[in-house]
């Protein structure tokens, strides 16, 4: 059989020949692969990055465009009271303190709630704590945990002690709208309490540091 030569087709053959759809003998085009400007084959957004979908559930619940990526991926983004923190405070710097003031309750929070043999009050907390990124031990890994029982227990005591003192100083508006929101994980009804209560344990923080 006399090999057919495609590019002699018009337009409208070839693009029946590339959608199979030409009499019998006549062999389909094969599909020609979508490039990328730099001229590597194109894929789609999922396929080139498996946190894709994550992402875009990210911009849409932060009102941010796909442009916005790089920065939804800051771990900030993943709960109520670190996107409403993030939208307040637009230096990463800030964001960076304040992320750690959050992390510090949920974690205080948490190891008294266990060393107390009490169920989790707050089931969101230690989801919450973990990365977007596989989790993998390296050199700044932290040490093993080499304390005994009894001083893990009153290291976490300790710790909530200090962190109710320094909600309190706060108030107890900016002290009920911290827990609702950084422990339950609900929309913030008050960024500026919300944000007045992570000031005040992040200078704790420090101050203790």
């Amino acid at each position: 059989m006399t090999k057919i030569d495609h590019k002699g087709l018009g337009k409208s053959a070839r693009k029946r020949a590339k959608a199979g759809d030409l009499p019998p003998g006549v062999p389909a085009l094969k599909p020609v692969p979508r490039k990328q400007p730099n001229g590597r084959t194109y894929r789609e957004p999922a396929q080139r990055d498996p946190q894709a979908d994550m992402l875009k559930a990210r911009c849409r619940r932060w009102g941010s465009s796909q442009r916005d990526w790089r920065d939804m991926r800051d771990p900030w983004w993943g709960c109520e009271a670190g996107g409403a923190m993030a939208k307040a405070a637009p230096r990463h710097d800030d964001r960076t303190r304040l992320w750690g003031a959050i992390c510090h309750m949920r974690k205080v929070v948490a190891a008294f709630d266990a060393v107390m043999g009490a169920p989790r009050r707050h089931a969101q907390c230690l989801r919450l704590l973990l990365p977007i990124e596989a989790m993998e031990a390296d050199a700044s890994s932290p040490a093993p945990d080499d304390r005994s029982d009894e001083q893990k227990q009153d290291d976490a005591v300790m710790a909530y002690q200090w962190l109710g003192e320094w909600l309190g100083r706060a108030g107890p508006a900016a002290q009920s709208e911290a827990e609702r929101v950084v422990l339950d994980d609900q929309r913030p009804a008050d960024v500026g309490l919300l944000l007045s209560a992570l000031h005040h344990i992040s200078d704790g923080i420090t101050a203790r540091a």
